[in-house]
C-alpha cells in the first residue's frame, strides 16, 4: 500500500512478566511499521492488567515494581529499567478500569500509563522501538507477579517520498529508586541520597530536561501483592496521601553547583499531587547529573500499621538531539535494508571512584 501524506498509527504487543524474569516482546514485527516507511513516534502506552479474573491485587501498584527498557536498534531510551510509572506524569487522578472489569474482586483490573515523547521520534524503515520489561530489583515485593504487560506504539506513518530528518531528537528516560524502609517506628528520620550515575546525562551532547517525576509507594501489611499510592487509613491525619505530605521533603542540586531545591520541601510539594511531576524545561550538559536528597520521618505516625513500608522513586525525563547522514525514510526498490549512519554519542560508564570521583565544591553542595 502507497502512503501519499501523513497518517495516524498504532502498534500493539503484549507479554507476560513473572517474578525474576527480563521479558521481550515475543514478535517484535508487531511494533514495525508494516508500510515499509518511516514514521514520527508520538508517545507509548502501557497497561498493566492481571492474568486472570481470579487475581486479588492492586495492578496500579506495578507502576514502580515493573520496569521498561527501550531501545531504537542499537539506541537506547532509557537509562536501563526505568518504573512505567516513572516515564510520564499522572493524567487521571484515579484508579480507573476504562470499562475492564474482568478483575473486579477488590481493585479495578488494570492501570494505564502514557509516556508522551518530549518530541516526537523518527523511526527509520528498517528500525523498530522495543521494550523489554522487568521486576524491578528490591521492589519485587511490590508488585509480584506474573502481570500482563501491553504495549502500543502511537505515531504517524511518513510517505515514502518524505526526506528523513537531519536531526533526531531521541528521547531519554533516566531514575532513582530509594530503598525501602519500615513506614512506622522508626527511631530517627531516614536520610538517604541519589548518586552520580542516577539521574545522569552520560552522552557528549546537551541534554534537554523536560521534568522530573515523583512517586511514593505504600505496602500495606495486610496484602501479600502490589502496592498503593494512596493509603492513609489508618494511619492518622499527619500521614497524608502517598505518605508524601510532610513526613517526606526533598532537596536537590546538579553537580555543577547550582541548587535546585534549597530547604527541604514536603515531597507533593514539589511534585505536585494532581500529576506527580515537576515540569523544568532545562538543559543539563555533558556528563552532568542531578543529586536528590530525602529525609523520610516516620517517627510520629499516629496510628503505626505494622509491617507498611516506603519506597520512593524520583524519574527524568527529556531528550538529546542527534544528527543523521545518509538517512532514508523508505528503502528504494531493489536497494538493501540498511539503518541511517547515526552520528551519536553513545554513554560511557561513570568513575565516580577513586582518584577520578568529581567533588562537588562551593554554595551548590548539600549538608545533612
Amino acid at each position: 500500500m502507497r502512503i501519499s501524506q501523513p497518517g495516524p498509527i498504532l502498534l500493539d504487543a503484549t507479554v507476560t512478566v513473572g517474578t525474576n524474569q527480563i521479558v521481550q516482546i515475543p514478535d517484535t514485527t508487531r511494533l514495525k511499521n508494516p508500510f515499509d516507511t518511516g514514521m514520527w513516534l508520538d508517545e507509548i502506552r502501557f497497561r498493566v492488567s492481571q492474568p486472570t479474573s481470579g487475581s486479588v491485587g492492586d495492578p496500579d501498584g506495578a507502576y514502580m515494581a515493573i520496569g521498561a527498557e527501550i531501545r531504537m536498534g542499537r539506541m537506547p531510551l532509557t537509562s536501563g529499567y526505568v518504573p512505567i510509572g516513572l516515564l510520564a506524569k499522572v493524567l487521571l487522578g484515579e484508579q480507573t478500569t476504562n470499562g475492564d472489569l474482568s478483575s473486579q474482586l477488590i481493585w479495578p483490573g488494570a492501570a494505564y500509563h502514557t509516556w508522551k515523547l518530549p518530541k516526537p521520534l523518527f523511526v527509520p524503515a528498517t528500525e523498530v522501538v522495543i521494550p523489554k520489561f522487568t521486576n524491578i530489583p528490591n521492589y519485587q515485593g511490590l508488585g509480584d507477579g506474573p502481570l500482563v504487560v501491553e504495549v502500543a506504539l502511537v505515531g504517524r506513518v511518513c510517505p515514502r517520498e518524505m526526506p528523513a530528518p537531519d536531526v533526531l531528537c531521541v528521547p531519554w528516560a533516566a531514575s532513582w529508586l530509594s530503598t525501602i524502609i519500615a513506614a512506622s517506628g522508626q527511631s530517627n528520620p531516614v536520610l538517604e541520597q541519589s548518586a552520580e550515575k542516577d539521574l545522569v546525562n552520560p552522552f557528549d551532547d546537551p541534554l534537554f530536561v523536560e521534568r522530573f517525576i515523583g512517586r511514593s509507594a505504600l505496602v500495606p501489611a495486610s496484602l501479600s501483592f502490589q502496592t498503593f499510592e494512596w493509603y492513609s487509613a489508618g494511619l492518622g491525619v499527619n500521614a497524608g496521601p502517598a505518605y508524601g505530605d510532610r513526613l517526606i521533603t526533598v532537596q536537590a542540586y546538579d553537580s555543577f553547583g547550582n541548587i535546585l531545591v534549597r530547604d527541604p520541601t514536603p515531597f507533593q510539594h514539589l511534585f505536585q499531587i494532581l500529576d506527580r511531576s515537576w515540569t523544568v524545561n532545562s538543559m543539563l550538559q555533558p556528563k552532568g547529573f542531578f543529586i536528590f536528597q530525602l529525609a523520610r520521618d516516620f517517627t510520629n505516625v499516629s496510628r503505626p500499621v505494622a509491617g507498611l513500608q516506603n519506597g520512593v522513586g524520583i524519574g527524568m525525563v527529556g531528550y538529546r538531539r542527534v544528527r543523521t547522514t545518509g538517512a532514508v525514510v523508505a528503502p528504494q526498490r531493489g536497494q538493501q535494508k540498511s539503518y541511517a549512519n547515526v552520528q551519536q554519542s553513545r554513554p560511557r560508564p561513570l568513575d565516580i571512584t577513586g582518584s577520578n570521583a568529581r567533588t562537588i565544591h562551593g554554595k551548590g553542595r548539600m549538608t545533612k
